[in-house]
Protein backbone atom coordinates (compact mmCIF):
# COMPACT_ATOMS: atom_id res chain seq x y z
CA UNK A 1 0.00 0.00 0.00
CA UNK A 2 3.06 3.05 0.96
CA UNK A 3 4.74 1.49 -2.63
CA UNK A 4 1.45 2.33 -4.56
CA UNK A 5 1.18 5.79 -2.66
CA UNK A 6 4.82 6.92 -3.34
CA UNK A 7 4.12 5.59 -7.15
CA UNK A 8 0.98 7.79 -7.17
CA UNK A 9 2.97 10.98 -5.81
CA UNK A 10 5.54 10.18 -7.82
CA UNK A 11 3.05 10.21 -11.20
CA UNK A 12 1.42 13.21 -9.90
CA UNK A 13 4.36 15.06 -9.50
CA UNK A 14 5.96 14.08 -12.96
CA UNK A 15 2.14 15.27 -14.09
CA UNK A 16 3.15 18.67 -12.27
CA UNK A 17 6.23 18.22 -13.68
CA UNK A 18 4.96 18.32 -17.89
CA UNK A 19 3.70 21.69 -17.11
CA UNK A 20 7.82 22.63 -16.96
CA UNK A 21 8.56 21.43 -20.37
CA UNK A 22 9.30 23.68 -23.36
CA UNK A 23 6.68 22.35 -25.09
CA UNK A 24 3.77 23.04 -22.30
CA UNK A 25 4.92 26.08 -20.55
CA UNK A 26 5.08 28.45 -22.92
CA UNK A 27 0.88 27.68 -23.94
CA UNK A 28 0.41 28.15 -20.38
CA UNK A 29 -0.52 32.10 -21.01
CA UNK A 30 -2.45 31.12 -24.40
CA UNK A 31 -4.19 28.44 -22.13
CA UNK A 32 -5.20 30.79 -19.63
CA UNK A 33 -6.18 33.52 -21.85
CA UNK A 34 -8.94 30.81 -23.09
CA UNK A 35 -10.15 30.99 -19.52
CA UNK A 36 -11.27 34.41 -20.27
CA UNK A 37 -8.28 35.86 -17.68
CA UNK A 38 -6.60 37.72 -20.37
CA UNK A 39 -6.09 41.50 -19.72
CA UNK A 40 -8.36 41.18 -16.42
CA UNK A 41 -11.39 40.67 -18.36
CA UNK A 42 -12.89 37.54 -16.92
CA UNK A 43 -15.54 35.56 -18.58
CA UNK A 44 -17.71 33.13 -16.97
CA UNK A 45 -16.47 31.84 -13.54
CA UNK A 46 -12.83 30.90 -13.60
CA UNK A 47 -13.22 28.17 -11.02
CA UNK A 48 -15.58 26.41 -13.12
CA UNK A 49 -13.64 26.94 -16.21
CA UNK A 50 -10.61 25.40 -14.42
CA UNK A 51 -12.97 22.33 -13.05
CA UNK A 52 -14.20 21.87 -17.06
CA UNK A 53 -10.30 21.95 -17.60
CA UNK A 54 -8.96 19.53 -15.72
CA UNK A 55 -12.29 17.22 -16.49
CA UNK A 56 -11.08 17.35 -19.79
CA UNK A 57 -7.90 16.62 -19.40
CA UNK A 58 -8.81 13.54 -16.77
CA UNK A 59 -10.96 12.20 -19.18
CA UNK A 60 -8.98 11.45 -22.10
CA UNK A 61 -6.22 10.24 -20.05
CA UNK A 62 -8.76 7.81 -18.14
CA UNK A 63 -10.08 6.49 -21.78
CA UNK A 64 -5.92 5.76 -22.45
CA UNK A 65 -5.93 4.40 -19.00
CA UNK A 66 -8.64 2.02 -19.75
CA UNK A 67 -7.42 0.93 -23.23
CA UNK A 68 -3.84 -0.12 -21.49
CA UNK A 69 -5.47 -2.37 -19.08
CA UNK A 70 -7.60 -3.85 -21.67
CA UNK A 71 -4.47 -4.37 -23.79
CA UNK A 72 -2.45 -5.75 -21.17
CA UNK A 73 -5.57 -8.09 -20.15
CA UNK A 74 -5.53 -8.90 -23.61
CA UNK A 75 -1.84 -9.80 -23.89
CA UNK A 76 -1.97 -11.91 -21.17
CA UNK A 77 0.41 -14.82 -21.40
CA UNK A 78 2.52 -12.47 -24.43
CA UNK A 79 3.94 -10.06 -22.34
CA UNK A 80 5.22 -13.18 -20.18
CA UNK A 81 7.73 -13.45 -23.49
CA UNK A 82 11.08 -12.30 -23.33
CA UNK A 83 11.03 -10.73 -26.62
CA UNK A 84 8.12 -8.98 -25.94
CA UNK A 85 9.02 -7.67 -22.78
CA UNK A 86 12.38 -6.49 -24.62
CA UNK A 87 10.59 -5.28 -27.34
CA UNK A 88 8.47 -2.69 -24.93
CA UNK A 89 11.56 -2.30 -22.79
CA UNK A 90 13.19 -1.08 -26.44
CA UNK A 91 9.93 1.28 -27.34
CA UNK A 92 10.14 3.35 -24.36
CA UNK A 93 13.70 4.10 -24.91
CA UNK A 94 12.98 5.14 -28.69
CA UNK A 95 10.13 7.48 -26.99
CA UNK A 96 12.96 8.84 -24.25
CA UNK A 97 15.44 9.75 -27.20
CA UNK A 98 12.39 11.68 -28.34
CA UNK A 99 12.36 13.46 -25.44
CA UNK A 100 16.26 13.71 -25.66
CA UNK A 101 15.81 15.83 -29.06
CA UNK A 102 16.52 12.57 -31.34
CA UNK A 103 13.29 12.84 -33.37
CA UNK A 104 9.92 15.09 -32.63
CA UNK A 105 5.83 14.59 -32.62
CA UNK A 106 4.22 16.71 -34.38
CA UNK A 107 0.60 18.00 -34.44
CA UNK A 108 -1.51 18.71 -37.46
CA UNK A 109 -1.43 22.06 -38.05
CA UNK A 110 -4.95 22.66 -39.33
CA UNK A 111 -6.26 20.71 -35.64
CA UNK A 112 -4.32 23.51 -34.15
CA UNK A 113 -6.05 25.95 -35.92
CA UNK A 114 -9.38 25.46 -35.29
CA UNK A 115 -9.14 24.36 -31.76
CA UNK A 116 -7.04 28.03 -31.30
CA UNK A 117 -10.08 29.60 -33.11
CA UNK A 118 -13.24 28.06 -33.16
CA UNK A 119 -13.24 27.20 -29.01
CA UNK A 120 -14.90 29.66 -26.11
CA UNK A 121 -16.65 29.19 -23.06
CA UNK A 122 -16.72 26.42 -20.61
CA UNK A 123 -17.40 24.15 -23.32
CA UNK A 124 -13.90 25.42 -24.99
CA UNK A 125 -12.23 25.05 -21.33
CA UNK A 126 -12.95 21.41 -21.72
CA UNK A 127 -12.16 21.08 -25.10
CA UNK A 128 -8.56 22.18 -24.48
CA UNK A 129 -8.11 19.76 -21.29
CA UNK A 130 -9.65 16.85 -23.49
CA UNK A 131 -6.74 17.45 -26.23
CA UNK A 132 -4.20 18.81 -23.88
CA UNK A 133 -2.16 15.43 -24.68
CA UNK A 134 -2.49 17.14 -28.52
CA UNK A 135 -0.71 19.94 -27.66
CA UNK A 136 2.11 18.58 -25.66
CA UNK A 137 2.65 15.39 -27.35
CA UNK A 138 6.27 16.72 -28.30
CA UNK A 139 7.06 16.04 -24.54
CA UNK A 140 4.05 14.82 -22.42
CA UNK A 141 3.43 12.19 -25.77
CA UNK A 142 6.08 10.01 -25.05
CA UNK A 143 5.85 10.01 -21.26
CA UNK A 144 2.10 9.31 -21.17
CA UNK A 145 2.57 6.03 -24.15
CA UNK A 146 5.42 5.31 -21.72
CA UNK A 147 3.04 5.07 -18.77
CA UNK A 148 0.42 3.38 -20.75
CA UNK A 149 2.72 0.51 -21.60
CA UNK A 150 3.80 0.01 -17.98
CA UNK A 151 0.48 -0.01 -16.49
CA UNK A 152 -1.08 -2.48 -19.45
CA UNK A 153 2.09 -4.59 -17.90
CA UNK A 154 0.01 -4.44 -14.84
CA UNK A 155 -3.31 -5.95 -16.43
CA UNK A 156 -5.46 -4.14 -13.49
CA UNK A 157 -7.65 -1.25 -14.60
CA UNK A 158 -8.12 0.43 -11.05
CA UNK A 159 -4.13 0.50 -10.58
CA UNK A 160 -4.42 2.29 -14.59
CA UNK A 161 -7.19 4.36 -13.56
CA UNK A 162 -5.40 5.67 -10.47
CA UNK A 163 -2.39 6.47 -12.10
CA UNK A 164 -3.47 8.16 -14.82
CA UNK A 165 -6.04 10.33 -12.59
CA UNK A 166 -2.83 11.00 -10.43
CA UNK A 167 -1.48 12.03 -13.98
CA UNK A 168 -4.09 14.30 -14.98
CA UNK A 169 -4.43 15.81 -11.60
CA UNK A 170 -1.02 16.76 -11.59
CA UNK A 171 -1.05 18.28 -15.45
CA UNK A 172 -4.16 19.91 -14.62
CA UNK A 173 -3.76 21.67 -10.85
CA UNK A 174 -1.10 24.56 -11.95
CA UNK A 175 -2.97 25.69 -14.83
CA UNK A 176 -6.43 25.61 -13.08
CA UNK A 177 -5.38 27.47 -9.90
CA UNK A 178 -3.99 30.22 -12.55
CA UNK A 179 -7.36 30.22 -14.07
CA UNK A 180 -8.75 30.89 -10.65
CA UNK A 181 -6.20 33.32 -9.64
CA UNK A 182 -5.46 34.86 -13.22
CA UNK A 183 -3.19 37.54 -11.25
CA UNK A 184 -0.80 34.92 -10.31
CA UNK A 185 0.24 34.52 -14.16
CA UNK A 186 2.46 37.68 -14.03
CA UNK A 187 4.80 36.21 -11.71
CA UNK A 188 5.85 33.22 -13.41
CA UNK A 189 9.27 33.16 -14.31
CA UNK A 190 10.22 33.45 -18.00
CA UNK A 191 10.94 30.72 -20.48
CA UNK A 192 14.46 29.38 -20.64
CA UNK A 193 17.22 26.72 -20.82
CA UNK A 194 16.04 25.77 -17.36
CA UNK A 195 12.93 24.06 -19.05
CA UNK A 196 15.12 22.06 -21.38
CA UNK A 197 16.47 20.13 -18.27
CA UNK A 198 13.27 19.53 -17.04
CA UNK A 199 12.63 17.94 -20.55
CA UNK A 200 15.79 15.73 -20.45
CA UNK A 201 15.10 14.48 -16.43
CA UNK A 202 12.09 13.52 -17.83
CA UNK A 203 13.57 11.93 -20.68
CA UNK A 204 15.84 9.62 -17.85
CA UNK A 205 12.69 8.72 -16.23
CA UNK A 206 11.24 6.95 -19.06
CA UNK A 207 15.01 5.26 -19.47
CA UNK A 208 14.34 4.01 -15.71
CA UNK A 209 11.07 2.64 -17.00
CA UNK A 210 12.59 0.78 -20.09
CA UNK A 211 15.30 -0.94 -17.32
CA UNK A 212 12.87 -1.62 -15.10
CA UNK A 213 10.84 -3.49 -17.80
CA UNK A 214 13.80 -5.52 -18.41
CA UNK A 215 13.77 -6.87 -14.60
CA UNK A 216 12.46 -9.99 -15.59
CA UNK A 217 14.74 -10.98 -18.35
CA UNK A 218 18.09 -9.87 -16.31
CA UNK A 219 19.79 -12.16 -13.82
CA UNK A 220 19.74 -9.92 -10.31
CA UNK A 221 23.54 -8.83 -10.38
CA UNK A 222 22.98 -7.70 -14.12
CA UNK A 223 20.23 -6.15 -13.38
CA UNK A 224 21.66 -4.02 -10.49
CA UNK A 225 24.70 -3.26 -12.18
CA UNK A 226 22.44 -1.63 -15.43
CA UNK A 227 20.57 0.09 -13.10
CA UNK A 228 23.84 1.72 -11.25
CA UNK A 229 25.16 2.61 -14.50
CA UNK A 230 22.12 3.97 -16.16
CA UNK A 231 21.92 6.05 -12.65
CA UNK A 232 25.92 7.57 -13.01
CA UNK A 233 25.38 7.85 -16.44
CA UNK A 234 22.25 10.17 -15.77
CA UNK A 235 23.99 12.13 -12.95
CA UNK A 236 26.81 12.89 -15.14
CA UNK A 237 24.21 14.18 -17.82
CA UNK A 238 21.78 15.96 -15.64
CA UNK A 239 24.43 17.36 -13.33
CA UNK A 240 27.43 18.78 -15.70
CA UNK A 241 27.23 17.77 -19.72
CA UNK A 242 23.27 19.28 -19.96
CA UNK A 243 23.56 23.41 -21.10
CA UNK A 244 21.55 25.41 -18.43
CA UNK A 245 21.48 28.09 -16.16
CA UNK A 246 20.77 26.12 -13.04
CA UNK A 247 24.35 25.99 -11.74
CA UNK A 248 24.74 24.24 -8.09
CA UNK A 249 21.12 22.86 -8.45
CA UNK A 250 22.16 20.74 -11.22
CA UNK A 251 25.51 20.01 -9.67
CA UNK A 252 24.01 18.86 -6.53
CA UNK A 253 21.61 16.40 -8.47
CA UNK A 254 24.10 15.10 -10.78
CA UNK A 255 26.63 14.15 -7.42
CA UNK A 256 23.07 12.73 -5.86
CA UNK A 257 22.54 10.20 -8.56
CA UNK A 258 26.28 9.85 -8.65
CA UNK A 259 26.88 8.77 -5.05
CA UNK A 260 23.64 6.93 -5.61
CA UNK A 261 25.31 4.72 -8.07
CA UNK A 262 28.09 3.68 -6.26
CA UNK A 263 26.72 3.08 -3.60
CA UNK A 264 24.83 0.71 -5.41
CA UNK A 265 27.39 -0.95 -6.52
CA UNK A 266 29.99 -1.31 -3.89
CA UNK A 267 27.41 -1.19 -0.80
CA UNK A 268 24.61 -2.53 -1.65
CA UNK A 269 24.84 -6.78 -1.72
CA UNK A 270 22.69 -8.95 -1.82
CA UNK A 271 22.81 -12.67 -0.28
CA UNK A 272 20.20 -14.87 -1.69
CA UNK A 273 18.94 -17.23 1.28
CA UNK A 274 17.69 -20.61 -0.59
CA UNK A 275 15.08 -23.00 0.44
CA UNK A 276 14.97 -26.33 -0.41
CA UNK A 277 12.22 -27.48 -2.65
CA UNK A 278 10.44 -30.89 -3.41
CA UNK A 279 8.73 -31.87 -6.47
CA UNK A 280 5.13 -33.35 -6.38
CA UNK A 281 3.88 -36.07 -4.90
CA UNK A 282 0.51 -36.57 -3.09
CA UNK A 283 2.75 -38.42 -0.72
CA UNK A 284 4.31 -35.28 0.68
CA UNK A 285 1.12 -33.62 1.04
CA UNK A 286 -0.10 -36.50 3.47
CA UNK A 287 2.59 -36.97 5.16
CA UNK A 288 2.52 -32.92 5.65
CA UNK A 289 -1.50 -33.80 7.38
CA UNK A 290 -0.13 -36.17 9.62
CA UNK A 291 2.80 -34.58 11.25
CA UNK A 292 0.83 -31.12 11.69
CA UNK A 293 2.77 -28.86 8.73
CA UNK A 294 1.03 -26.44 6.20
CA UNK A 295 1.88 -26.75 2.27
CA UNK A 296 3.40 -24.25 -0.07
CA UNK A 297 2.89 -25.51 -3.65
CA UNK A 298 4.61 -22.84 -6.40
CA UNK A 299 3.72 -23.65 -9.72
CA UNK A 300 5.86 -22.32 -12.51
CA UNK A 301 6.93 -22.79 -16.09
CA UNK A 302 10.38 -21.09 -17.57
CA UNK A 303 8.83 -19.41 -20.09
CA UNK A 304 6.95 -17.14 -17.39
CA UNK A 305 8.49 -14.30 -16.79
CA UNK A 306 6.48 -13.03 -13.82
CA UNK A 307 7.61 -16.41 -12.13
CA UNK A 308 11.32 -15.51 -12.39
CA UNK A 309 9.90 -12.36 -10.17
CA UNK A 310 8.25 -13.56 -7.72
CA UNK A 311 11.31 -15.99 -7.20
CA UNK A 312 13.56 -12.45 -6.69
CA UNK A 313 10.84 -10.66 -4.74
CA UNK A 314 9.03 -13.52 -2.66
CA UNK A 315 11.53 -16.31 -2.04
CA UNK A 316 14.81 -14.55 -1.47
CA UNK A 317 13.36 -11.79 0.72
CA UNK A 318 14.79 -13.02 4.17
CA UNK A 319 12.22 -12.41 6.14
CA UNK A 320 9.85 -14.77 3.68
CA UNK A 321 12.42 -17.45 3.84
CA UNK A 322 12.63 -17.63 7.68
CA UNK A 323 8.53 -18.20 7.63
CA UNK A 324 8.34 -20.87 4.44
CA UNK A 325 11.12 -22.85 6.35
CA UNK A 326 7.95 -23.52 8.30
CA UNK A 327 6.47 -24.77 5.67
CA UNK A 328 6.63 -28.13 3.22
CA UNK A 329 8.39 -26.57 0.12
CA UNK A 330 7.01 -27.97 -3.14
CA UNK A 331 7.58 -26.51 -7.19
CA UNK A 332 5.28 -27.93 -10.12
CA UNK A 333 7.22 -27.05 -13.64
CA UNK A 334 4.92 -26.36 -15.83
CA UNK A 335 7.00 -25.91 -18.13
CA UNK A 336 6.14 -29.01 -20.91
CA UNK A 337 2.03 -30.27 -20.60
CA UNK A 338 1.87 -33.37 -19.48
CA UNK A 339 -1.65 -35.69 -18.31
CA UNK A 340 -0.49 -35.16 -14.64
CA UNK A 341 0.00 -31.84 -14.46
CA UNK A 342 -3.28 -31.57 -16.23
CA UNK A 343 -4.96 -33.17 -13.19
CA UNK A 344 -3.18 -31.25 -10.93
CA UNK A 345 -4.21 -27.89 -13.04
CA UNK A 346 -7.97 -28.79 -12.05
CA UNK A 347 -7.85 -30.47 -8.84
CA UNK A 348 -6.54 -27.07 -7.90
CA UNK A 349 -8.07 -24.84 -10.07
CA UNK A 350 -5.19 -23.41 -11.53
CA UNK A 351 -6.28 -20.36 -14.36
CA UNK A 352 -3.33 -19.02 -15.20
CA UNK A 353 0.62 -18.80 -13.81
CA UNK A 354 2.08 -17.60 -11.11
CA UNK A 355 -0.17 -19.06 -9.06
CA UNK A 356 0.89 -20.49 -5.58
CA UNK A 357 -1.46 -22.48 -3.48
CA UNK A 358 -1.66 -22.76 0.45
CA UNK A 359 -2.61 -25.90 2.02
CA UNK A 360 -3.40 -25.73 5.96
CA UNK A 361 -5.50 -27.14 8.14
CA UNK A 362 -8.50 -24.62 7.17
CA UNK A 363 -8.19 -24.96 3.28
CA UNK A 364 -6.64 -23.90 0.70
CA UNK A 365 -5.62 -20.39 -0.14
CA UNK A 366 -4.85 -19.44 -3.96
CA UNK A 367 -2.32 -16.30 -4.49
CA UNK A 368 -2.17 -15.69 -8.48
CA UNK A 369 -0.29 -13.07 -10.23
CA UNK A 370 2.45 -10.60 -8.97
CA UNK A 371 2.39 -11.25 -5.31
CA UNK A 372 3.40 -7.76 -3.18
CA UNK A 373 5.52 -9.44 -0.24
CA UNK A 374 3.96 -7.46 2.47
CA UNK A 375 0.79 -9.45 1.54
CA UNK A 376 2.25 -12.46 1.09
CA UNK A 377 3.91 -12.21 4.99
CA UNK A 378 0.98 -11.45 6.06
CA UNK A 379 -0.91 -14.62 4.51
CA UNK A 380 2.22 -16.94 6.02
CA UNK A 381 1.84 -15.17 9.54
CA UNK A 382 -2.26 -15.73 9.42
CA UNK A 383 -1.26 -19.52 8.42
CA UNK A 384 1.10 -20.11 11.25
CA UNK A 385 -1.06 -18.98 13.94
CA UNK A 386 -2.57 -21.90 13.00
CA UNK A 387 0.25 -24.16 14.14
CA UNK A 388 1.80 -24.60 17.51
CA UNK A 389 5.40 -23.52 17.75
CA UNK A 390 7.48 -27.19 16.83
CA UNK A 391 11.32 -28.11 17.91
CA UNK A 392 11.18 -30.06 14.15
CA UNK A 393 13.96 -28.23 12.34
CA UNK A 394 13.15 -27.53 8.56
CA UNK A 395 15.58 -29.31 7.26
CA UNK A 396 15.25 -32.53 9.33
CA UNK A 397 11.53 -32.42 8.53
CA UNK A 398 12.21 -31.90 4.44
CA UNK A 399 14.69 -34.83 4.57
CA UNK A 400 12.08 -37.18 6.30
CA UNK A 401 9.60 -36.37 3.03
CA UNK A 402 11.99 -36.87 0.62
Amino acid sequence: MIQKGLSLLFVFLSGIGLNLTPCVYPLIPITISYFGARAGQIKGKPHVHAFAYITGIALTNSLLALLATLTGSMLGSALQKPYVVMSISALLFVLALSLFGYWELRIPTKLGYIIGRELSGYKGSFFIGLCFGVFAAPCAGPFIVGLMLYVAKQADPVTGFLYFLALSLGMGLPIGVLATFSSMINKLPSSGEWMLWIKRLFAWVLVFMAVYMLRPVLEERLEKYLLSATLFVCGIDLGFISKNKLGSFKKIVGIFLILLAVYLTAFHSYHKQKLVWLPYRESLIEKAKVNNRPVLIDFYAEWCLSCAQIEKTLFQNPEIVNMCRKFVLIKVDLTKESPAQKRLLKRFDIKGLPTIVLITRKGTILLEGEIRPQLFLRKLREILKQYPASDLSYLLFQNLLS
